[in-house]
């Protein structure tokens, strides 16, 4: 039988409902980079168990991993977006003028903005082992700090330059780097520093300079993160005043003072801030950082430090409507330039135990949570969740435990699926008089 024309007036009703604007729904596609036991691609061998991750503006994410073999076995992997490919791993020549081969790699990976991977690593040279900086681009690797390396004057000496040292590095788009090394026979004993691209090193700070005119002064450094602007976050242990410890930014000035530990934590039922872990800057200026609390009603928390001051973004036993009391925060902050914050979550009750999230101005958008499955892994599904990366396309890269035990990165994308809008009560009884009417019209060509 034919299929009935729709009348003129029923036409007319669904014109009136395509006149509102479809509501556009944000949600995630998820995608596979890499999971614990796929083959490692130019080894022989397969993926460890996964740590950390970082995505850069275009997308690519890059991951430090060691091999199902084990130690030393492991090495760093570039997804440009049609697979992992191998950049360095160890019994790798290092670049001139290091002599030796690469043995053991720091699990901190980071991308400027061309093709470049960095990663502090260990060199093997005749049984010695020397601590450096490196980059690989394309397969081309150089050196960018390497233990022994003269320090700039101040402090003069040399750069020591260890993995304990250099683990956590800040680095930009343009390619600088700034770091944290002791300094063997100069002026201070530790120092933070930055190497531009062309390869000069300058002091940015050394232990015994004065904070803000004293009395605190600088004892050590740590987690620094470097934006496209130059500018530099970092915590700070500090020692000669009332303060131990603060969190500190330096756009080219000298530091400034965000936070001090004792700093009201904000949101936490009067607690207060112990510490500050890996902070993230945007270009905006912002910081998101971890703190332990003292007092009040939560451990801990991730907390924002803008120019209006500082403020939270989640502490443990907040309770997020929908989702639960807040038990564990899993990973490193990581923040767009709008300010918006990637971070995975843990709850105590609710209708999902964990899931990674981006928190704007309010709201929790979920990428992905426990029990959705992951694709391309044979049918397993997320169980928990690990450190986190995001960019400013809003995509965010994480690492996941599957419920099957293995580990994994994974990429989501921002995806959005128009719906049909619900149409405002107003305008229900003018939509009944359009259908009742075309209801009375017999349907034509029934035949």
């Amino acid at each position: 039988m034919p299929t009935p024309r729709l009348l003129p007036r029923l036409a007319l009703g669904l014109s009136f409902l395509l006149a509102f604007p479809a509501l556009a729904v944000p949600g995630f596609s998820v995608s596979k980079v890499a999971v614990q036991g796929d083959a490692a691609p130019g080894t022989a061998d397969t993926f460890g168990s996964f740590l950390d991750v970082t995505l850069d503006a275009a997308g690519r994410v890059a991951f430090g991993v060691p091999m199902g073999s084990g130690f030393p076995n492991a090495g760093v992997w570039l997804d440009s977006g049609s697979g992992p490919t191998l950049q360095m791993r160890n019994g790798d020549p290092a670049p001139a003028p290091v002599s030796g081969t690469y043995l053991a790699f720091g699990s901190f990976v980071r991308m400027d903005g061309a093709s470049g991977v960095a990663t502090a690593v260990m060199v093997d040279i005749g049984g010695s082992g020397l601590g450096g900086l490196f980059r690989d681009d394309a397969g081309t690797d150089s050196s960018l700090i390497v233990e022994g390396d003269a320090a700039p004057t101040p402090p003069s000496g040399t750069l020591d330059a260890a993995i304990a040292d250099i683990g956590i590095f800040g680095i930009n788009a343009a390619g600088d780097v700034a770091f944290v090394s002791d300094v063997t026979g100069g002026t201070a004993s530790t120092g933070l520093f930055l190497r531009s691209a062309a390869g000069a090193v300058s002091l940015l700070a050394q232990d015994g300079d004065l904070v803000n005119g004293g009395p605190d002064a600088f004892v050590d450094f740590d987690f620094p993160s470097l934006n496209d602007a130059g500018h530099l976050a970092f915590a700070g242990a500090l020692a000669g005043g009332t303060a131990g410890a603060g969190l500190f930014l330096d756009t080219g000035s000298g530091p400034t003072t965000l936070a001090l530990d004792g700093d009201a934590a904000p949101d936490t039922g009067g607690g207060s801030l112990v510490d500050f872990l890996y902070p993230a800057l945007n270009l905006g200026g912002d910081v998101a950082f971890l703190s332990n609390v003292s007092g009040g009603s939560a451990t801990g928390g991730l907390f924002l430090a803008t120019p209006a001051g500082l403020d939270s973004v989640v502490v443990e036993n907040q309770v997020l409507p929908g989702l639960g009391p807040v038990t564990t925060i899993g990973s490193l902050p990581d923040l767009a330039t709008d300010g918006s914050t990637a971070m995975s979550l843990g709850f105590a009750s609710g209708p999902v135990a964990a899931g990674v999230y981006v928190h704007d101005t309010g709201v929790f958008e979920p990428v992905a949570v426990d029990g959705d499955v992951a694709p391309d892994t044979g049918g397993a599904s997320f169980a928990s969740f690990g450190f986190v990366s995001r960019n400013d396309a809003g995509q965010v890269a994480f690492v996941a435990t599957l419920d099957d035990g293995r580990t994994g990165v994974f990429l989501a994308t921002p995806v959005t699926t128009p719906h049909v809008p619900v149409l405002p009560l107003a305008a229900l009884p003018l939509l009944g008089v359009v259908l009742a009417a075309s209801a009375r019209r017999p349907l034509r060509d029934r035949h």
